[in-house]
């Protein structure tokens, strides 16, 4: 599930908004009538039958309003159903920071050469050599 997190927001996301801006099937079988409306028809009608654009702007307004709060919720849940979900960054980063630190102590001279040495040892070893 937390591999395809991001997929399955979108598409909650995309549904909600479709269920909330449906206009083609009610608009195309029962025109609104009979008390069948949604919230696009009854805009289109203000808009188109009523001439009243402004408030038909409004409605789209508030409609946007609406689905902005609908995805700030369901973001909301989905932060909280997956809030203990391991996608795998957090250990890649945790493994970077490991070999930042590896590179920035060779980097400084503080790592040892050998991997079964101490940084004493190759010390002693490289004092040694030079002696």
């Amino acid at each position: 599930m937390p591999s395809i997190k991001t997929i399955l927001v979108l598409n909650v996301i995309l549904a909600i908004t479709g269920s909330l801006s449906a206009f083609e099937g009610p608009y195309v079988i029962t025109s609104g009538a009979n008390g069948t409306a949604t919230y696009f028809v009854l805009m289109d009608r203000l808009a188109h039958v009523n001439q009243k654009v402004g408030l038909a702007s409004a409605m789209a307004v508030v409609l946007l309003v609406i689905i902005l709060i609908c995805a700030m919720l369901q973001q909301l849940f989905f932060n909280y159903l997956f809030r203990d979900a391991d996608d795998g960054v957090a250990k890649a980063r945790k493994k970077a920071k490991k070999t930042q630190r590896r590179r920035q102590r060779v980097a400084a001279g503080k790592a040892p050469l050998f991997r079964n040495s101490s940084p004493a040892a190759s010390d002693a070893a490289s004092a040694k050599e030079v002696a």
